[in-house]
C-alpha cells in the first residue's frame, strides 16, 4: 500500500533580499510548510548551502522543511530545480525578461508527460518591456 501525505507548499520572490529570505523560511516554518520554493533568492547566503536545492545559475531553489517529506531524486538545471518525492513531483522555476523562455518550458512540459506521479509547478516570469 503507498503512503499518501498531505503538505503544504509555500513559493515566494525574495528578489534577492537576504532579510527577506530568512523571514520567508521563519514564516515557512510557523505556517507548517513542508516545502518552500524561492525565486530570486540571495546568491550569497546560498552558494554554499547544502540545506536548499538550487539551479545552476542560483536563481531558484527548493528547501524541504519537513523531515518526514522523502526525496527521491534532485534535477537541478539553469533556471530550474525539481524534486521527486514518493507521489509528487514539484517544479520551481525562474525566467528573467531577457531569457528565452521556449527551451526551458519545452523541457519541463517533456518531463511532466513522463511522470507517474502528481506534479506542481511554481513559476516566477518575467517579462521584457519593450
Amino acid at each position: 500500500m503507498s503512503q499518501t501525505f498531505k503538505f503544504k507548499v509555500l513559493q515566494i520572490n525574495t528578489n534577492r533580499s537576504r532579510p527577506v529570505q530568512d523571514l520567508a523560511l521563519t514564516k515557512a516554518v510557523e505556517l507548517g510548510a513542508a516545502v518552500i520554493a524561492v525565486s530570486e533568492p540571495n546568491k550569497n547566503s546560498i552558494r554554499l548551502r547544502k540545506d536548499l536545492i538550487k539551479d545552476e545559475k542560483l536563481d531558484v531553489g527548493i528547501k524541504v522543511l519537513d523531515s518526514k517529506v522523502p526525496i527521491k531524486s534532485i534535477r537541478q538545471k539553469s533556471g530550474y530545480v525539481s524534486i521527486e518525492l514518493n507521489s509528487l513531483t514539484i517544479y520551481s522555476c525562474y525566467r528573467s525578461g531577457n531569457e528565452d523562455l521556449t527551451r526551458m518550458l519545452d523541457e519541463i512540459s517533456d518531463q511532466i508527460r513522463t511522470i507517474q506521479n502528481g506534479t506542481v509547478v511554481t513559476v516566477d516570469i518575467n517579462a521584457k518591456s519593450p
